[in-house]
């Protein structure tokens, strides 16, 4: 890095001069003619921060810099000063991270189109070789170019395989032009528009930055561009965009409204008055925003005169614009449906006769109660490409019209579903036959099942068949997921192993399938075959043993696959020890979870940096301790600080890096470094680290030193630049703020994964000072605050029970990270309790308000009782119907409902007893059912008595694996498991890996006598399923036993043995705990810590707890802190602390170096760079 540094240096001082460029003002508008044509503008002052930003981004797309042709004798260029930009080429190209290392000299494009990986240092040849594109001195004219639009003009007739990093550094200027600039023709402003465009997609522009006066054609032109980038902007951005058009419009409006609409010129010629209230939006303006139409608030389209609104809806923009309008949009797609209803057609039967023809706002109509037969015939094909729960429930009902109105479920009314034919009730697809299911297939294949439904079509076409053939199996699609595994076992790999097919099928698949298709498919070919053909979706299923078979030998065959934590530390470990180098790091993807400390810090110090970018590129897969132990290595000799760091060292860490440092550290970065620091903070996703971790508050004060704030005196513009830090910030010191900067400050909170506990008050109270009363916001405010309505439960209370609300309700729960990433009590409290939500959609579903506790019942009498559109809209909220609301379901509601009925895990005990004898009203006694009836009926058997769980009809591991996943009593498991061994004989000496898969928690259900007769080989083979269980303790301490027979003592197990062990871990006695090796203890599952019991834990050393990690520290419960000494809870918390991890006793596998040598040490560096300086200034001289 020294050497890069020095030459880079050196070439610039002695072969060209520094290059400065000249800061004198220009005149404030810079007028493009024939005569003068246009200069480069005024230098923004964030111009190189914009241009590295920009640049980089070429780098991971596959645009390194081409070598120096051979035959090249011609000089550099000389005119590196003066008003050309250009010459801050070179020095901006120098302070990018290392560049990316092509296979070949002369090809230095990815043919398959991965991402390159970083192995090397910009030279002075890569440096140079940027003036020579494909043999043509293009950059040479670009450095003499003295007019900007020249120069865009041949950088756009220039191959796009070159252009990227130099189109890069001109679009700040471009844009800088566009929005100071004035006269341009046509082909002018799309020149500049064409090179701004990157720089739209990327960097965030400020309200300030846009331009300032526009007429119709500028904007309209200008806008295009807008439109074209819509899907790669942010939505701060696109607000800001549409109230900038609404500025431009009410400043022309004379030009753009309609005739009868414009309001008089002013006596200053040239000028306009502004635009009357609510006259903006015209079809003229509708057809210059086009999609940022969608982000409008439905307000103003209620003033848009009918004359011009309904030809906009029935024209081809219309649709093009409002094509992608989901839930997000209900509001706005109601509204203007209404307005259409109300003042483009006459008479309701017009208008219905019209609804097919209303391209998009057809999505949004949801009354299947006017529409005869004939019209739901039209209507239907026409709601196919909607994407809004809306619509789904529309098909859904006009379906069902059709079939009472002609007495059953047609071929057609099923294609015309799409994929809403998923909510049609399981005891509806019993019904249909044979031939509409197969001429239907294809649609069928391409919906989403519930297990029942899918179990229902899969019998129905495979006719009670003892095999079945790979490509009838690929024909399925998602029904597949009713496939039973019985025949997924002996299912044969020609035809389906390496299909195309295979990997979207393996997606719909259960575990168990998954495991029994791959003993099908491991039938009657090798492992090695096996595995280099499997796809992604069954690759996680591999247990340790079938991948010591696999015959893995290098990083090509493991990189970018889907590997589980355990697989991949045995990848690890076992295939990849000393074989892999610095660039094959970068490439592993999943495949770096194995990557352990002690391969991190036998890396040679010279190449920790790039050791730490390539770590970086594969960041989602990276946990909080790999990067602990990667920046301790990193500042190891470096003083604890960034004193010793150069400006390209501190811009070179990765921002997922930054995360993990030691506070003190972080305040030791100095202020020359805050640009690039900030840079990176603006842009980093810190939904892994606890907002109360000391490195998260470090990184926040040190962004506040960096702007030159405090917290009572952000700006919005400050708000923007601290990105996700402003989830860190104490929120009651934000309510001295502006107006502008605490909703700003809301905004960007709404945005946060995780908040401070201690901030839910204050986040509550400045709602409340800045928007007003809950029950008066608006569909906007509503939407644009999100999470943050779920800290109080006064606010869903006192918002109003209306459609909109319901809509916004659940698009904010949609949003919602589905499962917890850490275990941490920082933990965005919302995302732990979802009840208050869940309890206001389900009043806004069926407007009855649930009882405050399941105990609570309501007189019969005054009870509505549920239907079944209600019960399929509510899926797990039903759970909130009373006990005699569930009592008096109808026979055939219950029928039609009863497969999500059984979805819900949680019902109280009257719940349960409700619906069981529901059950036995419509179905009879449990030992009656049919393995379908019991399938459908999910977690509703729950509510069967222990004798009746022995007797139900369940011949199939199948079905075991589907009700595996409700809350069972220790009795009701045994009940389950007995009445399944008697009916199928299979005894626990039985049992094999699809067995003990299949039976998941059932296998609690086993005696321990029983335990003790599993076999060594199955246990070996299903370690993961058996570390998934969670039973009583004794039979918990057979399971271990049994384990202990299949893999051997505790001190022996490897980090994927450990990791696979699951809840195992938590039954070791003390000494088998203290045996384990320090370095294996980072993969412990963290679910695993909190099952520990406290003296077992206390029982660790504190190096042992220490070697925990980050990760697995923060699960550690207050219970368990309790028994542990004062220095095991230090070394506890001191998991987060960057210093070395010091394990010993480890095999010793470490990281590649670069180009598999050892670093060169300080002499030898020190002579390279003398020999290579002498080089440099002896061939300066030589071209003078």
């Amino acid at each position: 890095m020294l050497i890069w540094v020095a030459t880079v240096t050196v070439l610039h001082l002695l072969a060209h001069g520094l290059a400065v460029l000249p800061q004198e003002p220009a005149a404030s508008h810079m007028v493009a003619s024939n005569e003068s044509p246009l200069p480069f503008p005024p230098m923004p002052l964030d111009f190189k921060d914009k241009a590295r930003k920009l640049m980089s981004k070429c780098l991971p797309m596959g645009h390194p810099p081409l070598t120096l042709m051979d035959n090249m004798s011609s000089p550099l260029p000389q005119k590196l000063t003066g008003s050309s930009p250009f010459s801050l080429f070179l020095p901006l190209l120098s302070s990018l991270p290392p560049p990316l290392k092509s296979e070949s000299h002369m090809n230095p494009f990815n043919a398959t189109g991965d991402q390159p990986s970083r192995s090397m240092n910009w030279s002075v040849s890569h440096v140079s070789s940027f003036y020579w594109l494909d043999g043509k001195n293009i950059t040479e004219r670009l450095m003499n170019c003295s007019c900007l639009l020249q120069a865009v003009e041949i950088l756009k007739n220039t191959s796009d395989a070159h252009r990227c990093l130099l189109r890069a550094f001109v679009a700040p200027l471009a844009w800088e032009a566009l929005v100071n600039g004035s006269g341009f023709n046509a082909q002018e402003r799309n020149l500049l528009l064409w090179a701004s465009k990157v720089l739209l997609q990327e960097v965030p522009l400020p309200s300030s930055a846009l331009p300032a006066e526009l007429d119709h054609q500028q904007l309209s032109e200008m806008m295009g561009v807008f439109n074209e980038v819509f899907e790669s902007i942010s939505m701060d951005q696109k607000v800001k965009i549409v109230n900038w058009v609404k500025q431009q419009i009410n400043q022309n409006c004379r030009v753009l409204l309609p005739s009868g609409s414009r309001p008089p010129v002013s006596p200053v010629a040239g000028t306009t008055e502004p635009c009357l209230p609510g006259m903006w939006l015209s079809a003229e303006v509708m057809d210059i925003l086009r999609r940022f139409l969608t982000l409008l608030p439905p307000s103003e389209f209620k003033s848009v005169p009918k004359e011009q609104l309904c030809p906009f809806v029935q024209s081809d923009q219309f649709r093009v614009s409002f094509r992608k309008l989901g839930d997000d949009g209900s509001t706005l797609g109601k509204t203007l449906l209404s307005r259409v209803k109300q003042d483009c057609f006459s008479k309701e039967q017009e208008f219905l006769q019209n609804l097919d023809k209303l391209g998009p706002l057809t999505c949004f109509y949801g009354d299947a109660t006017p529409l005869n037969v004939s019209l739901t015939e039209r209507l239907l094909p026409q709601l196919a490409d909607c994407n809004n729960s809306d619509a789904d429930k529309l098909r859904v009902e006009l379906v069902k019209k059709l079939v009472s109105g002609k007495g059953n479920l047609s071929p057609q009314s099923v294609m015309w579903l799409g994929p809403a034919v998923s909510a049609l009730p399981t005891s509806w697809l019993a019904n249909l036959s044979l031939s509409t299911i197969q001429s239907n297939l294809p649609s069928l294949g391409m919906a989403k099942w519930g297990p029942a439904q899918a179990w229902v079509l899969a019998n129905t076409l495979l006719q009670g068949a003892q095999s079945v053939s790979s490509g009838d199996l690929l024909s399925l699609g998602s029904v597949v997921r009713g496939v039973r595994s019985s025949l997924l076992c002996k299912v044969e790999a020609q035809g389906l192993l390496g299909s195309q097919g295979l990997g979207r099928l393996s997606r719909e698949l259960s575990t168990l399938q998954k495991v029994a298709l791959l003993d099908g498919l491991h039938r009657n070919i090798s492992m090695p075959e096996l595995v280099s053909s499997l796809p992604d979706g069954l690759l996680s299923q591999l247990s340790l043993e079938m991948l010591a078979k696999a015959g893995l030998q290098s990083a090509e065959q493991v990189r970018d696959r889907s590997w589980t934590r355990a697989q991949a530390a045995f990848i690890m470990s076992k295939i990849l020890s000393g074989k892999l180098t610095l660039k094959e790091l970068g490439k592993l993807g999943p495949a770096v979870q194995g990557v352990t400390c002690e391969m991190i810090d036998r890396t040679n110090q010279s190449d920790v940096m790039e050791m730490i970018q390539m770590l970086a590129l594969n960041a989602q897969w990276l946990s909080r301790t790999q990067a602990l132990c990667a920046n301790a290595k990193l500042f190891y000799n470096k003083d604890g600080n960034f004193s010793n760091f150069s400006s390209i060292d501190v811009n070179s860490i990765p921002a997922v890096m930054l995360l993990e440092l030691n506070p003190r550290i972080i305040a030791s970065l100095p202020k020359h470094h805050c640009s690039h620091f900030l840079e990176k903070m603006a842009v980093l996703n810190m939904s892994s680290l606890p907002m109360k971790s000391p490195s998260c508050q470090a990184l926040a004060d040190k962004a506040l030193s960096c702007l030159g704030r405090n917290l009572s005196t952000l700006s919005p513009e400050d708000i923007s630049h601290l990105g996700s830090l402003v989830c860190a910030l104490d929120v009651r010191r934000l309510s001295g703020l502006s107006p502008e900067a605490i909703n700003a400050s809301l905004l960007a909170l709404a945005k946060c994964p995780t908040l401070r506990r201690d901030n839910a008050e204050a986040i509550f109270t400045l709602l409340k000072t800045t928007y007003g009363d809950p029950s008066e916001w608006t569909a906007s405010t509503v939407m644009s605050l999100g999470p943050l309505l779920l800290l109080n439960e006064s606010i869903l209370t006192s918002l109003p029970s209306e459609a909109w609300v319901k809509d916004a309700l659940i698009n904010i729960k949609d949003s919602m990270p589905q499962t917890l990433s850490s275990g941490s009590p920082e933990v965005f409290p919302t995302l732990t309790d979802l009840s208050a939500l869940h309890r206001k959609l389900f009043i806004l579903t069926t407007g009855s308000i649930p009882a405050r506790t399941k105990r609570d019942v309501p007189a019969f009498s005054s009870i509505s009782i549920p239907t079944v559109l209600e019960i399929e809209d509510l899926g797990e909220r039903n759970v909130y119907w009373s006990p005699a609301q569930l009592a008096g379901i109808p026979p055939q509601t219950f029928r039609d409902g009863v497969s999500t009925l059984g979805m819900v895990r949680n019902y109280s005990a009257m719940q349960l007893q409700a619906l069981r004898n529901k059950t036995m009203e419509v179905w009879g006694q449990p030992g009656g059912l049919s393995e379908e009836q019991v399938q459908q009926l999910g977690c509703v058997t729950q509510s069967f008595l222990h004798t009746e769980l022995q007797e139900l009809n369940i011949s199939s591991l199948d079905t075991l694996e589907m009700l595996s996943s409700c809350i069972w009593e220790q009795r009701q498991r045994t009940a389950v498991w007995l009445g399944f061994m008697n009916r199928t004989g299979c005894t626990p000496a039985k049992l094999g890996t699809m067995e003990i898969v299949g039976l998941g928690q059932f296998l609690c259900g086993l005696s321990v006598k029983e335990i003790g007769q599993l076999r060594p080989e199955a246990c070996r083979e299903a370690l993961g399923a058996l570390g998934r269980t969670h039973c009583p303790v004794d039979v918990a301490m057979q399971l271990k036993v049994q384990v202990l027979k299949a893999i051997g003592a505790p001190a022996n197990w490897s980090a994927a043995q450990v990791n696979s062990a699951g809840n195992i871990l938590a039954t070791l006695n003390a000494s088998e705990l203290q045996s384990l090796n320090p370095s294996v203890l980072p993969f412990i599952q963290p679910s695993t810590i909190p099952l520990i019991p406290p003296a077992m834990l206390a029982m660790l050393s504190p190096s042992q707890l220490k070697a925990l990690g980050p990760d697995n520290a923060e699960m550690v419960t207050e219970a368990q802190k309790q028994p542990l000494t004062s220095e095991q809870r230090a070394s506890l918390g001191d998991t987060g602390a960057v210093s070395s991890m010091g394990f010993v006793g480890t095999p010793a596998v470490s990281l590649p170096q670069r180009g598999g040598t050892p670093g060169l040490n300080s002499t030898t560096s020190v002579i390279v760079l003398q020999l290579l300086l002498l080089f440099v200034l002896k061939y300066s001289s030589g071209n003078n």
